[in-house]
């Protein structure tokens, strides 16, 4: 897997021409998106790369054809077989690295009446083992023990530490955020929460007036009326309390605040 640098392809073509070659579909995005912006582009060529099937391949490919027909052309151009899963080879290469046959060739086997152990690499056989450890394997000297000479001792190479604090993390794209599990506000139109129009926010808000006049909660009735000149005034709603069972008794229960603006 490689992030498709022309380098890189010519190399593996010519040293490993048997070795399946795939492409990083982040750097393929990266490419892509330097001439077809959008999310919805973004969210069909990430749809193609996971698809398992063919069919499920075709399906996000037609959506981006009816969309974009230039961006289609774009990654006709780039064979699947490098960055699609449903393009991939399913060949049992777990057998063909370790020699071991798979659970499927086991069955397959089974099926035709062979012998699975005429299928495993030598190098897991009994005579091969015996093979290795045939031949006695002297023990050395230990440290303390070793010749004496004038040479001079080895160094390690000298190595030039670099000014700064050394990075732990990869180099981001410019408009790749920098932690991917939180929601940004790139691309979001931020509302005021007293008058509801888009453009400023509460501290900026020209309407507070308005909207400390027109009622509503008690935190945005504070914040509209916190700076501006006033007269408060302030009367008591005399209530009867009937619970002393004297209805001449007057309780002052309630109090009203009233604020003018001038």
């Amino acid at each position: 897997m490689s992030d498709k640098q022309k380098g890189l392809i010519e190399v593996v073509q010519t040293l490993l021409p048997n070795a399946p070659h795939r492409f990083c579909v982040r750097h393929l995005y990266n490419n892509f998106k330097g001439n077809f912006k959008g999310l919805t582009l973004k969210y069909i060529l990430w749809k193609a790369a996971r698809a398992s099937t063919v069919p499920a391949f075709e399906n996000p490919m037609q959506e981006m054809h009816d969309l974009d027909k230039n961006a289609y052309n774009w990654l006709c151009e780039r064979p699947p077989v490098n960055w699609s899963r449903s393009h991939f080879s399913t060949y049992p290469r777990k057998w063909d690295l370790s020699g071991i046959s798979c659970t499927h060739a086991i069955a397959t086997l089974n099926y035709l009446d062979h012998d699975i152990y005429d299928y495993v690499h030598d190098c897991y056989k009994i005579p091969t083992y015996l093979k290795t450890y045939s031949h006695l394997l002297n023990p050395i000297n230990g440290r303390d023990i070793w010749p004496q000479t004038n040479n001079p001792s080895l160094l390690p190479p000298d190595v030039e530490k670099k000014l700064g604090r050394p990075k732990k993390a990869r180099r981001r794209e410019p408009d790749e955020p920098s932690d991917p599990t939180k929601l940004g506000r790139k691309g979001i139109k931020m509302a005021c929460k007293l008058c509801g129009k888009e453009g400023h926010n509460k501290r900026t808000c020209k309407n507070k007036n308005a909207v400390a006049t027109s009622g509503g909660d008690d935190q945005a009735y504070a914040l509209a009326t916190a700076n501006a000149p006033a007269k408060v005034v302030i009367s008591v709603l005399n209530v009867t309390n009937e619970s002393f069972g004297k209805k001449s008794m007057i309780m002052p229960t309630k109090l009203a605040v009233t604020i003018v603006h001038l």
